[in-house]
Parts: C-alpha cells; structure tokens; sequence
C-alpha cells in the first residue's frame, strides 16, 4: 500500500476508489482474459472443461433405498449475519441477538413430522459421526423435501465439558470419506 503500519493505524481504513467495469481494461481472472464457458483450467488438469449435469452420488434418484429411511435432503453451510463463520459464539449480546443454531423446514413437512415452530430437532445422516440438534424454523423458502441446517455452530459455555461443538455442529453428521465432489471435494 507504500504506507508504514503506524501509519495505516492512524488512518484505521483504506478504501481503493471503485473501478466499475474494470474487465473492459483488464479482462477476466482467467488464462484467456475472457469469459470461459470452457474452463481451460479444469481441462489443464484432466477435467471435464464444459459444464454438465451429474446426479448426486446421495439423492432419491440414486439411492433411493436410502432416503427410505433418510427421506430429507440435507443442505448445510449458510450462515447469520451476526457472526463470522464459526466466531463470536461467546460475544453475550450476539448470543442474544442469535442464541441458537437453525435448522430452516418447510411448513408442511413439519407438519407431517409433527414439529412446531422453535422445537429442538435431531440432524443425523446414514454415513454420519453420531447426531445434532438444532432448533426448527419453519419456512416456505425450502423445498419440502429439503432442510437447511445453520453451519459453524459450538457452544462456549460447554468447552469445558469436551461437548461444545459436539451438540449442534452440522459437521458432526457429515462424512469426509468418499463420495464427494472429485473438484471441489
């Protein structure tokens, strides 16, 4: 920034002028400098470089002897506005404005599963280190066949114990072996 570290704390924020349009100039962040539908980068590395469709290895379709008993689409990683990622569990007035780990449900499967606005509900999945809870929002903004669970979750008041992330931490019940994405993992 061709400033000295006392000199970026008297000022406390650097804002760069905003560029719109910059691509006109620069290009894109890509080999080509252009737009790539075909991905040279993928295809450097022995990959499908065209965008394509490939089903789950998990879903209805695939396994559908196991949403028999796993009849719930999983869906995990949004997060509040109030925290960042997996920080400031332990801040009292974000845990006031935010004290509990969601889970969003379609009205009518909560219906059909007799679970109510606020309830706590178990998370477990077939390939899955054990189970979590996580209180349930009811909501039209997911599918009836999906949940969506809150990602990041611990409880600070429970460390000592061993058991703060434990309880509510959706990544309790996700598996880290195989199948996975073979790209992003």
């Amino acid at each position: 920034m061709g400033i000295s570290f006392e000199e970026f704390k008297k000022r406390g924020t650097i804002f760069e002028p905003i560029r719109y349009r910059k691509y006109e100039q620069e290009g894109f962040g890509t080999p080509s400098g252009k737009v790539e539908l075909y991905s040279s980068i993928l295809n450097k590395y022995g990959y499908d470089p065209l965008p394509y469709y490939a089903e789950n290895p998990e879903s209805p379709i695939s396994t559908p002897d196991l949403f028999k008993e796993f009849p719930l689409i999983l869906i995990t990683g949004w997060r509040h506005v109030v925290y960042f990622h997996s920080s400031n569990r332990q801040i009292p007035w974000l845990r006031e404005i935010y004290p509990d780990p969601i889970v969003e449900i379609h009205p009518k499967t909560a219906e059909e599963m007799n679970i109510r606005e606020g309830d706590w509900v178990w998370i477990e999945t077939p390939r899955g280190n054990g189970r979590i809870k996580q209180k349930a929002s009811l909501t039209e903004g997911v599918h009836p066949k999906v949940i969506s669970a809150s990602s990041h979750w611990w409880f600070p008041e429970d460390l000592e114990a061993g058991q703060g992330y434990l309880k509510s931490n959706i990544n309790v019940v996700m598996p880290s072996e195989p199948p996975y994405d073979p790209i992003a993992g």
